[in-house]
């Protein structure tokens, strides 16, 4: 778990590397043209996704996550006999109840955190959005049991809400770049305009 938890934070340092360059500075490298310069700040991004990028590589050869990934991919082998009767019990059922049933818990999972939308913190938002994530694939995994019409609507509105709620972890995410500035020695008067135009 220590192994998992410890690599998720160095993928997570390279995710937001990525979303502050390619989803929130960079959509505004166009329209800022005539009036700031993103490219101080581009910079800066790229030169963090790189280091970023080095440490999950230095991370992934770490012996204890050789370790890790060889114990993932025999999971199966080494399955508990428990284990795989339930899951034969499980393959057993007809697929609609599987995707009904499927469906049911994500959708539970949604509605539950969505009671509470305007209390929830950054992070439970981004949350929430990996939930519709969910929700929206076990949808479409599922799509050619029920009508094609209903489905597409639906599948419409949650990806709007997706949409939605990628744009609020943008806004988030943006707040980074003031850490960003700290981090660097690239700091200047372009760079600061660049940051505030953010």
């Amino acid at each position: 778990r220590g192994n998992v938890r410890n690599l998720s934070q160095v993928v997570g340092r390279l995710r937001n590397a990525d979303v502050l360059a390619l989803d929130v500075a960079g959509p505004l490298e166009a329209r800022s043209e005539g009036t700031v310069s993103m490219k101080p700040l581009l910079a800066v991004l790229s030169e963090m996704r790189t280091a970023a990028r080095s440490e999950v590589r230095v991370k992934l050869s770490t012996p204890d996550m050789v370790g890790l990934q060889m114990r993932l991919a025999l999971l199966p082998a080494i399955a508990t006999t428990p284990a795989r009767r339930r899951q034969k019990k499980l393959l057993s059922k007809p697929v609609a109840v599987l995707c009904r049933n499927a469906i049911r818990k994500n959708w539970k999972k949604v509605a539950k955190q969505g009671r509470h939308l305007d209390r929830l913190t950054e992070e439970e938002r981004h949350e929430l959005r990996k939930k519709l994530k969910e929700l929206r694939y076990t949808i479409e995994c599922c799509a050619s049991l029920y009508r094609t019409k209903q489905v597409s609507r639906f599948l419409v509105r949650l990806q709007k809400l997706q949409e939605l709620f990628g744009y609020l972890n943008d806004v988030a995410m943006a707040r980074n770049l003031t850490q960003v500035k700290a981090a660097t020695e690239a700091a200047g008067p372009e760079l600061d305009r660049a940051i505030g135009y953010v």
